[in-house]
């Protein structure tokens, strides 16, 4: 089943998940999600019972991902950048001034290019804009 959005169970199993994978211990994945261990620990058991595969094999000595688990990893790191990458780009725009500047008040012609380069130089604006 595919769908176009990630609910909220299944983006805390997958922090649970990465945590684990990255810190190599349920007390520390929990410590940097501020989480409890056991809630880590379930939101891992969740993600393996809905994917019916093991992701981490658990010892007493350690955790180690299962090759499954290594391929999921790399994955969702890969999925993450390119999220990471589309929020950058998409916000890229909102710091870039459009438009069209049409002052209010009239001004001498003399007036004018002064006025165009205090704007050009208060907001850090290059060409291509005009004044109208």
């Amino acid at each position: 089943m595919t769908t176009d959005h990630l609910d909220n169970r299944h983006s805390d199993e997958i922090a649970a998940f990465l945590a684990i994978a990255r810190q190599g211990s349920f007390v520390a994945a929990a410590r940097q999600l501020e989480r409890h261990p056991t809630v880590v620990s379930k939101r891992l058991a969740a993600m393996e019972k809905r994917l019916g595969v093991r992701l981490i094999e658990r010892s007493t000595r350690q955790l180690r991902l299962t090759p499954v688990g290594a391929q999921l990893e790399q994955r969702l790191r890969a999925a993450i950048g390119l999220l990471n990458q589309a929020e950058r780009q998409a916000s890229a725009g909102a710091a870039e001034v459009h438009g069209i500047l049409r002052p209010s008040a009239k001004f001498p012609a003399a007036n004018v290019l002064a006025f165009k380069d205090w704007i050009e130089s208060k907001f850090s604006l290059s060409p291509p804009w005009h004044l109208t």
